[in-house]
């Protein structure tokens, strides 16, 4: 009996533990994709990612990242394979993000278009001249945040592309552009050129009712992730690099800066791949999408960690 109750414990513990997304993923400015694990640091995932600007969590779990150097959406498969999957020629995606039925959605900052995606490379909707569109975030009430330095705002759209009667502002001249959706729906932004985090909370199903300036003065500051524990980690883009971390109320409690040789451009939580350390490429022929248009395009063997 005694045996049984002790793995049932054990098993409750395991489960626990693999619920919370334990490993912070970077992408790192060198063109590496690192993760780091509390009590182990920092190590090496992928050497060769190109340009890597953008990382986040697919529906399915797996991890991807936007290379701006061939303007491609990679994804590690859980048997450690890279492969692309997803090419927008000639965009310059300021930021990505998925829905929880695993659509798309792109920040075009150049063209000024924020645009909706299916898995298949369907294009579903477009909306244009959005005050140059910079990055997205999507909250699981089905509202769609883009940011807009062109007017100071952040603009708020259904899944549909209807904007909303409301739209997210920071301090007067800042220019927040949203990084981050908590499981409440509260939005994290920044404003790099002043070195702010804010946050906008109280989602009431129809309007967010605090906003709460939750950082200041941090060097240009690149991304926002939040841990389980509701821990801020802020990275600076240039500078000395590092990662900052802060409490709920926003006081800095900690950095990281062990093995980060350049300034990280994006960092997400997620779950632990089966080891940290070098995924392999998958050299096969790929169905491209982008733009609306489908082509095959073969991709040579990346070198990876």
């Amino acid at each position: 009996m005694r045996l049984v109750i002790a793995l049932v414990l054990f098993c409750s513990l395991i489960f626990c533990h693999a619920a919370y997304a334990t490993s912070l993923y970077i992408a790192d400015g060198s063109g590496s994709i690192l993760v780091y694990k509390q009590g182990i640091g920092v190590s090496s995932f992928i050497k060769d990612a190109g340009q890597p600007t953008d990382i986040h969590f697919n529906s399915s779990g797996e991890l991807t990242y936007w290379n701006s150097d061939d303007q491609t959406l990679y994804r590690v498969k859980k048997n450690l394979k890279v492969e692309p999957y997803f090419s927008l020629p000639g965009s310059v995606i300021s930021g990505y993000a998925f829905d929880e039925a695993g659509n798309i959605y792109f920040s075009d900052i150049d063209r000024r278009v924020l645009s909706k995606y299916a898995q298949s490379g369907t294009l579903l909707w477009e909306v244009h001249d959005v005050k140059i569109a910079a990055g997205v975030a999507v909250g699981t009430n089905n509202l769609v945040f883009v940011g807009s330095p062109g007017d100071h705002l952040i603009h708020v759209f259904d899944q549909s592309g209807v904007a909303q009667s409301f739209a997210l502002s920071g301090e007067d001249g800042s220019n927040p552009v949203p990084s981050y959706i908590g499981p409440d729906n509260s939005v994290y932004g920044l404003s790099a050129s002043d070195g702010k985090v804010f946050l906008w909370s109280g989602w009431d199903g129809q309007v967010y009712t605090t906003f709460d300036v939750l950082v200041d003065s941090i060097y240009w500051p690149g991304d926002v992730a939040v841990d389980h524990k509701g821990l801020v980690y802020v990275p600076s883009t240039f500078g000395v690099p590092g990662i900052s971390i802060f409490g709920k109320d926003g006081a800095a409690i900690g950095s990281i800066t062990s093995n980060l040789m350049t300034s990280p451009n994006s960092i997400e939580f997620g779950p632990n791949y089966p080891h940290s350390y070098g995924p392999v490429p998958e050299p096969a022929t790929v169905l491209f999408f982008g733009a609306g248009l489908a082509g095959l395009a073969a991709r040579g063997r990346r070198r990876q960690g």
